[in-house]
């Protein structure tokens, strides 16, 4: 499935059907299309959920390039009268076309990229093209993650001074930001001393307190350095906690793979009676 879905990506996206697309918007064409980034960034999702290594940067560094400036102008009363309707198109294609997504959807507060339009730089784009630098073994790798965090804490920064601050927006960012902690704590994890490490863990923690990647990887560290009680007292208090995105109703692939859970239950599970059996 997922090879004949990359197929379909690469011939969706093949620089003809880009062109028609971009075309249509220019010439006040109504289609129900996202953004081009948005568009390259769920093929770039696929490309590396199959391995496809070359296509993936391809299109990633498409999408960063591609990426709308909100300073560059304002919004036309095209767009203002017509939303693009991201959420349906890709529930079209990827659900039905390709057989990607769970179906039925459903509705959640976090489904789709519109709501990180609030940034000026492409932060999915360079999440993924971070996840592909680790996995390419590229060095610029943290200098990418550590771009992509910055983004992020300027904005919950910002939100901090603001009153209801704490919308679909905020929730997701805060979702991303877990996952740019963890991804840097786990890389630094060998490397720098206990505390800078522990600390990057702690903020992983406090953004997403119910994500499990989190909880498995820092109950790890913890054993790493001999630490077990405090390894079972984080994992006796944070087990149970939930999430604050649910990724199975995330209607955008690239969120879906950026958001997801990499550790197992089985993996959960060997750690937890590791845990409860030591003294």
């Amino acid at each position: 499935m997922v090879n004949e879905s990359a197929m379909a990506f690469q011939k969706l996206f093949s620089a003809a059907n880009i062109c028609e697309l971009i075309e249509a918007q220019h010439e006040n064409v109504m289609i129900p299309v996202p953004p081009l980034a948005v568009i390259l960034h769920e093929a770039a999702a696929m490309y590396l959920l199959n391995g496809d290594l070359s296509y993936a940067e391809d299109t990633i560094n498409r999408a960063i390039l591609a990426y709308p400036q909100r300073n560059s102008s304002k919004p036309s009363a095209r767009d203002a009268t017509h939303p693009i309707k991201d959420i349906q198109w890709l529930q079209n294609v990827l659900s039905n076309d390709m057989d990607v997504l769970p179906t039925p959807l459903h509705d959640h507060p976090v489904c789709n990229e519109s709501y990180l339009s609030v940034f000026e730089e492409d932060v999915i784009g360079l999440l993924l093209l971070a996840d592909l630098q680790r996995i390419q073994g590229v060095a610029d790798a943290r200098l990418t993650i550590n771009q992509a965090l910055l983004i992020l804490s300027k904005y919950l920064a910002k939100m901090k001074t603001q009153e209801n601050s704490k919308n679909e927006t905020h929730t997701l960012v805060n979702a991303l930001t877990a996952k740019t902690c963890l991804y840097i704590a786990t890389m630094q994890s060998s490397a720098r001393p206990f505390a800078e490490v522990d600390k990057m863990f702690r903020r992983a923690l406090s953004t997403n307190r119910g994500d499990k990647d989190i909880l498995y990887y820092y109950a790890t560290f913890f054993v790493s350095h001999d630490k077990i009680s405090d390894a079972r007292k984080l994992w006796n208090t944070f087990f149970d906690k939930e999430s604050i995105v649910h990724t199975d109703f995330t209607q955008s692939l690239a969120l879906r793979y950026l958001l997801r859970n990499q550790v197992s239950y089985k993996q959960l599970a060997s750690l937890s009676n590791k845990l409860q059996n030591k003294t």
